[in-house]
């Protein structure tokens, strides 16, 4: 379960102003994106447009939003609640690594909500090991550093 170029310490990423990375297990089909520092919704809206992109290339696409690193979810509990409402992105399983920002009741009510909309909700994993069971991955699983703009 490694992710090539994946050690780059919190601390590093947030000194290059960087919060958001982006990698991809093509065989598998699977968008991780591991969110460091502080989330706000002008950040999620880039995650929903990157992932938008991505699912359109890919179809069958499945995705790992990680948030062990946030220490900050800086959008309102309201505006969370629009969000689910929405329709997503990505039609496969979304697995959400929950932090202790995101963690709980916040986590629960996005699930329920997106459920509640029609939408299927994400799962929420407490460890990015739990995430990586619930989709099925091993160890043999290879995330690649994914350069949206790039890509």
């Amino acid at each position: 379960m490694t992710c090539e170029q994946s050690t780059t310490s919190a601390a590093s990423r947030r000194s290059r102003d960087v919060v958001i990375d982006y990698f991809f297990e093509r065989r598998r089909k699977v968008l991780m994106a591991r969110i460091s520092a502080d989330f706000d919704a002008e950040q999620a809206s880039q995650l929903d447009r990157i992932a938008e992109t991505l699912a359109a290339r890919e179809p069958g696409l499945r995705a790992i939003y990680d948030f062990t690193d946030l220490t900050d979810l800086r959008i309102p509990a309201a505006q969370i609640a629009e969000r689910a409402r929405k329709p997503t992105a990505v039609g496969g399983l979304r697995i959400i690594v929950a932090s202790r920002a995101f963690a709980g009741q916040k986590g629960r009510n996005f699930s329920a909500t997106q459920s509640n909309a029609g939408e299927r909700a994400p799962m929420i994993a407490d460890s990015i090991e739990q995430a990586y069971v619930l989709l099925g991955l091993d160890h043999k699983a290879r995330f690649d550093r994914f350069e949206p703009d790039k890509d």
